[in-house]
């Protein structure tokens, strides 16, 4: 290929390659300054005895979040691709199709994160949920509530930004399999059977949008995963901790 091939390519498709080269540089930012782990560096000393100092971390992730994965990719689809949100999955899209879809997928997904959860590496993970989850039933509710703001702009960014974004040029089964890829990526901190799981769930979320036309069911869909994930890591550690209280406890998952 000749450079100038090259460049009346690049000149054809340049607002979805600095798509591309944006939600790469704000994938990479947040992972490094907006997740929790960053928060507990900058303040443990300061903040770190504060009883709520694990809830003030999340917050801060959460809120790093829309920032980064809502604000600027709105900011880009309206001043650069100038398109509406609506074609981003800001809608109810075929609400009938989605409200099925989210049962089936749901049911197909729950026996893998139901054997999933008794891996010790992934409810040691997620130490905010016994915090929570050992309180009153606001505790839990106050916390799947806050957990929904997260899957958000988390669903937003990889379903709607990126998928629907890249839509337009490469078609749309290259622009789901292309979302998968990085939001695979992005679990690469998380257990290793989590990152798997990851796979299939960002297919499954990636064609809601596509046979919906909406990002509503892909949240709600992503929001049920996470709050059983919660329950059953929640009382698997428990039942961990029984154990130990007994005797010797034993290895759940190899």
């Amino acid at each position: 290929m000749s450079f100038s091939m090259f460049w009346r390519d690049f000149a054809a498709q340049w607002k979805y390659v600095l798509l591309v080269v944006l939600a790469s540089a704000l994938m990479t930012v947040y992972f490094y300054r907006g997740y929790h782990f960053f928060f507990k560096k900058l303040y443990r000393r300061k903040y770190g005895e504060h009883p709520y100092f694990e809830w003030m971390s999340h917050a801060y992730q959460f809120a790093a979040a829309w920032l980064l994965l809502v604000l600027v990719p709105v900011i880009y689809i309206k001043l650069v691709l100038g398109r509406s949100l609506f074609e981003f999955g800001v809608t109810w899209g075929r609400w009938g199709v989605g409200v099925a879809y989210v049962i089936i997928a749901g049911a197909i997904m729950t026996p893998g994160l139901i054997r999933s959860a008794r891996n010790r590496h992934l409810y040691n993970e997620y130490p905010l949920i016994r915090e929570l989850y050992g309180k009153s039933g606001a505790h839990k509710v106050g916390w799947e509530l806050t957990y929904l703001m997260y899957y958000i702009p988390f669903e937003f960014f990889f379903r709607g930004f990126i998928q629907m974004g890249l839509q337009p040029s490469v078609g749309i089964s290259l622009a789901l399999c292309f979302q998968l890829f990085p939001s695979v990526l992005i679990h690469l901190n998380k257990p290793e059977e989590e990152t798997f799981a990851a796979i299939g769930g960002a297919f499954l979320m990636g064609l809601a949008i596509v046979l919906t036309g909406s990002l509503v069911w892909p949240i709600l869909l992503h929001w049920y995963v996470g709050g059983m994930t919660d329950y059953y890591c929640f009382r698997n550690w428990r039942e961990a901790q029984e154990r130990i209280a007994d005797g010797p406890a034993p290895v759940m998952v190899p």
